[in-house]
């Protein structure tokens, strides 16, 4: 069973995921095509699209030692977790660094360079060459610098869009599968 099973739905988000998997678990086969794991990949789309659950299942399927990241501390501490966090990533590579919700880390900062998102930066640069990759989450990719979201950092960017008809049919069903409901109700 996969990690994967637990997304309803998005089966080319989820296909283009498990590429990464098999690159990170199979890095001969992908080297001998002139193939390598990008650097990281940034999910991002409206909120409730299910992106920490791609990850973490992302994560999951890895099976790499992963590194969760959210503000949950006053700037200066969490700029000191962050650093914290890549330096202990590079040291027990192969590694994972999830940075969940990263539009997040500077809300309160007005700052066009807010210090929070320069760690994040100097974080994936720090591990280059090391066999770290990072995941993030955003809402809106907007907030976050062109300087971040290049090529180099975030290899990879790969927006959720709400589901279709059919994959929110799918969704519905199967959260409703062990619930008691209504005659009436439909799927």
């Amino acid at each position: 069973m996969s990690a994967f099973d637990k997304v309803i739905g998005y089966e080319k988000e989820k296909e283009e995921l498990l590429q990464l998997c098999d690159m990170a678990k199979n890095p001969e086969k992908y080297a001998a095509l002139g193939v390598r794991l990008p650097r990281g990949i940034l999910l991002h789309g409206v909120p409730g699209v299910g992106k920490t659950l791609m990850a973490t299942a992302l994560i999951e399927e890895m099976g790499r030692v992963c590194y969760t990241c959210r503000k949950d501390k006053a700037n200066e501490e969490f700029i000191d977790t962050i650093r914290g966090f890549f330096a202990e990533a590079k040291e027990h590579a192969p590694s994972v660094i999830f940075l969940d919700d990263i539009d997040k880390f500077a809300s309160d900062s007005s700052s066009r360079n807010p210090e929070e998102l320069i760690a994040v930066q100097s974080g994936i640069d720090d591990v280059k060459g090391a066999d770290v990759f990072v995941i993030a989450t955003a809402n809106d990719i907007d907030e976050l610098p062109c300087s971040l979201r290049r090529a180099g950092r975030f290899d990879r960017i790969l927006e959720i869009c709400p589901p279709n008809r059919k994959e929110a049919v799918e969704i519905v069903r199967h959260y409703l599968s062990d619930k008691k409901v209504g005659e009436d109700v439909t799927a």
